[in-house]
């Protein structure tokens, strides 16, 4: 496991501790209920930060399997305070969405204060959060005015009279708009953390970690690039409604799938 330490015994909590320490991350959870409502709310709005819900089982799933146990220590207190002072802050100002990264930061302290799970299995939660929307428009509307023109020209080759605006190709009558998030920062996050889960899994020495991270993430390019081709595909049988759904849902479940799956084969010893 990534920065594991020594297993100790006597570190191991006693049955009548197991109570205890339930309470506490059933008491985390529903104080960190409104910034997860916040999150549910950003994944049904926003089909493309769904890719980001992946990994809530993934974390779950890691703290059960997790067998390691440190000396608790008092500053993971002090980190979930400081979470919680996130928390209050973003929504008593009216930034709601900056306080989802108290659900990671509150996690990693819980996690410290307790002993238990190691933090790397608590660091997954951070994969929890979405990529922000600004991230994802950086190179906007450059990139997909150019992936569009690119389409454009493809169908133009194979015979097709594809008309493209800007970021809109539009063919038989119908249209896709391409957005920022269609040239694949989500995508690139979800493999980025299935990466790490799956140095997780592999318990990798920590040289090793970023090396594994990369291989996964470096599938991003061509994953989202037959994700595009599949959506260009729906737009010229089944219309830019069906083109739309493809991008939004399908990418984002085939990859997910593959790589849950993945990870169990490089998690066998």
């Amino acid at each position: 496991m990534i920065g594991q330490p020594r297993a100790s015994v006597s570190l191991r909590p006693r049955a009548e501790s197991a109570y205890r320490v339930a309470f506490l991350w059933l008491a985390l959870g529903f104080a960190l209920s409104p910034a997860a409502v916040e999150l549910l709310r950003h994944w049904t709005s926003e089909p493309w930060a769904r890719e980001s819900a992946t990994f809530l089982p993934l974390a779950i799933a890691a703290g059960f399997a997790d067998r390691s146990y440190r000396m608790p220590r008092r500053v993971g207190w002090l980190v979930v305070a400081l979470a919680f002072l996130l928390l209050l802050t973003s929504f008593a100002g009216s930034f709601a969405r900056l306080g989802r990264l108290g659900i990671p930061l509150a996690v990693l302290g819980m996690a410290r204060a307790l002993g238990h799970p190691s933090l790397a299995a608590a660091a997954i939660t951070w994969f929890v959060i979405p990529v922000p929307l600004g991230l994802t428009t950086i190179s906007s509307p450059g990139l997909e005015s150019a992936v569009a023109r690119a389409a454009g020209a493809f169908a133009q080759i194979a015979g097709a009279d594809w008309k493209v605006v800007g970021s809109t190709v539009g063919a038989a009558g119908s249209s896709l708009r391409l957005t920022g998030p269609d040239m694949g920062l989500p995508l690139a996050q979800l493999l980025t953390g299935l990466g790490f889960c799956a140095a997780l899994a592999a318990r990798d020495a920590p040289p090793r970690v970023p090396l594994r991270i990369a291989r996964w993430a470096l599938w991003a390019v061509p994953a989202q690039a037959l994700a595009l081709a599949g959506g260009f595909v729906c737009l010229a049988l089944a219309g830019g409604d069906v083109a739309r759904a493809f991008l939004d849902v399908v990418p984002t479940c085939v990859v997910a799938a593959l790589g849950v799956t993945r990870l169990r084969v490089e998690g066998r010893p």
